[in-house]
């Protein structure tokens, strides 16, 4: 594998919560909550989405 592909560093939203992510593991662990929390709020989720894409700007 090329040195610079393995430097290469992308980032994980979550489409749920729009969370980033750094690493996969980090990822995974974080769909597992949103797995065993039930039904949210679709409004919380909302809000949640436009917080998101602000601080992702």
């Amino acid at each position: 594998m090329d040195d610079r592909s393995e430097r290469t560093h992308s980032k994980i939203y979550c489409d749920q919560c729009d969370k980033i992510f750094d690493s996969k593991e980090e990822y995974s662990r974080h769909v597992e909550r949103h797995a065993g929390g039930g039904e949210s709020c679709p409004i919380d989720s909302a809000i949640s989405k436009i917080l998101g894409a602000f601080k992702r700007r």
